[in-house]
């Protein structure tokens, strides 16, 4: 939904000025109000639809405070430990969100941003087992964002040697009954269906080919 209302705005942007003004205000007072999770997890995804027309109503150097704001935000939420699992949610919109204002900022070569990107998703990656069936796509979005934004760098490839530590399967047998992983991949069942879902959603081409030669190279190093 956000993602086509900030098409719409773009598309005139005179007329909606206002508007997005608003919306833009409604969005950032996540970054300082204390907001329930559920009211900053959409305020989250509306500022991450939004990265991408805000140099158009603002101009260039409203990115970068932007994303002083973002990491500021983010750095309080990573630093939740023993609640980050109730979180987790908030967690997936907020690493959403940053994705795409590195993309937009093209910034990935910043070795402090690299550094931020890769705890978020490992931290995601961590929970993920304990997270709600209906929830879990979010981390889908989270990483095929990050994967978007660092496609070039070798980024992905820490996340992912993170990624199969918690993924691959290294138990030879297990009780009758027991299915803990597949058999051909050795990929963990509740991992199994998070790759799967992120390549699908690359939906082919050089992001995705990026994506597999990268689990190919983790895998055999």
């Amino acid at each position: 939904m956000f993602a086509i209302i900030a098409d719409g705005f773009a598309a005139d942007v005179p007329k909606h000025k206002k508007q997005f003004n608003r919306f833009l205000k409604e969005f950032l007072t996540c970054l300082t109000d204390k907001l329930s999770d559920d009211k900053a997890s959409i305020a989250l995804a509306g500022l991450g639809n939004f990265a991408a027309i805000v140099p158009v109503f603002m101009g260039a150097d409203a990115l970068p405070k932007i994303h002083a704001r973002l990491i500021k935000y983010g750095e309080d939420l990573v630093a939740i430990r023993d609640g980050i699992k109730l979180k987790w949610m908030l967690l997936c919109r907020y690493t959403t969100c940053y994705g795409r204002f590195v993309q937009k900022m093209q910034c990935q070569s910043d070795i402090v941003v690299q550094n931020f990107s890769v705890e978020l998703v490992c931290r995601l990656l961590d929970a993920y087992p304990s997270s709600a069936i209906y929830v879990k796509y979010q981390a889908e979005l989270a990483i095929v964002s990050m994967a978007d934004a660092f496609s070039s760098t070798d980024v992905m490839k820490r996340i992912l040697q993170h990624g199969m530590l918690l993924t691959v399967s290294n138990r030879i047998d297990t009780p009758d009954g027991v299915h803990e992983f597949n058999k051909s991949s050795r990929l963990l069942f509740e991992y199994e269906g998070l790759w799967r879902g992120c390549l699908k959603r690359m939906q082919g081409g050089a992001l995705e080919q990026a994506m597999v030669n990268a689990m190919a190279d983790t895998m055999l190093t």
